[in-house]
């Protein structure tokens, strides 16, 4: 997966120290070494998982569920109910998570809120040709869960004047279409 492309300031780093308790830091040390990372590493990892998703995700409501509830609660539903859920989801969350994780509406926030929030269910693979943003997200649920998300991405679409493209929406994967922009998003949608 290549990254969107941003400014990219220095990385800086800062030397911090801090006490947790013995069985927390037995189970990182235990993690660190069954994912071949170092501690530091892992730690990180952690951190920047709370900064991007948790701390955000917790102030607009989500919550935890497994698959197989997901995948039941969408097998019980119709194609109306799943788009008219996926419409409002779609022109609200997007908008709210993008300012909320990174206080700003452009193209690279954008983006790497969807990545951020598409790998909470699955693999997700991003490939940029051009102008244009191959997003391949591997959920393996059922395919009105793919039509759910393309819904919720269409319906983000619209709101936010992209224009995206739902190559292909089955059982186990969704493809889609993101072509990029170049002026900032100011509460206005970009005249492309």
């Amino acid at each position: 997966m290549r990254p969107v492309r941003r400014d990219r300031k220095a990385k800086q780093t800062v030397n911090v120290s801090c006490r947790i308790g013995k069985a927390e830091y037995d189970l990182l040390f235990k993690d660190s070494n069954n994912k071949g990372l170092s501690l530091n590493s892992l730690i990180n990892n952690v951190l920047k998982r709370y900064l991007a998703w948790e701390k955000s995700a917790d102030e607009i409501g989500f919550i935890p569920l497994s698959k197989m509830a997901i995948k039941k609660i969408f097998d019980s539903m119709d194609e109306k109910t799943i788009n008219e859920i996926a419409r409002e989801v779609g022109q609200t969350i997007p908008r709210e998570l993008t300012f909320l994780i990174f206080n700003k509406l452009d193209f690279a926030s954008i983006m790497s809120m969807i990545e951020i929030y598409s790998t909470r269910f699955g693999a997700l693979r991003h490939e940029i040709n051009g102008t244009k943003h191959d997003l391949t997200l591997h959920h393996g649920l059922n395919k009105k869960f793919s039509q759910y998300l393309a819904a919720v991405l269409e319906a983000m679409a619209e709101d936010l004047d992209l224009k995206l493209i739902v190559k292909n929406a089955d059982k186990t994967i969704l493809c889609v279409e993101i072509d990029e922009f170049t002026s900032i998003y100011n509460g206005e949608p970009s005249q492309n």
